[in-house]
Order: structure tokens, then C-alpha cells, then sequence
């Protein structure tokens, strides 16, 4: 794996902990939610993200073995 990618992967899980902590617990919204729905923000985001990024190999595999 290239340090360009991981810094990238790094950039991209930073910034959507940065978004959390200032959109979610800076606004003190998780002490109105329940325990289902705290988790259920950030687990959407995860998994989001292993859906698109599984995706996106999937998508180069299948351009990048056809040459």
C-alpha cells in the first residue's frame, strides 16, 4: 500500500471524526437521543464508506484486468 493512500484514508476518517464531534456531541445532541440512535449516526457513516470504498475496488478490479 502507498503512503499516499493511507494518508488519504487518514485525511477522509479524520475529517468525518472532526464532523462527529462538532455536528453530534459539540451540539450535546447524543444526551436527547437514545443509545440506538447515538450509534446508528456514525455506523451509517462506516458503513457508507465500506460499501463505496468496496465499490470502487470492484469497479477499478474490473477496468483495470480487461487490458
Amino acid at each position: 500500500m502507498s503512503s499516499s493512500l493511507l494518508a488519504v484514508t487518514a485525511t477522509i476518517i479524520g475529517s468525518h471524526l472532526l464532523e462527529l464531534r462538532r455536528n453530534y456531541f459539540g451540539t450535546n445532541q447524543y444526551e436527547e437521543l437514545s443509545a440506538h440512535m447515538v450509534l446508528e449516526i456514525p455506523c451509517r457513516i462506516i458503513i457508507f464508506a465500506i460499501g463505496f470504498f468496496s465499490l470502487l475496488t470492484l469497479v477499478g478490479w474490473i477496468l483495470f484486468s480487461w487490458r
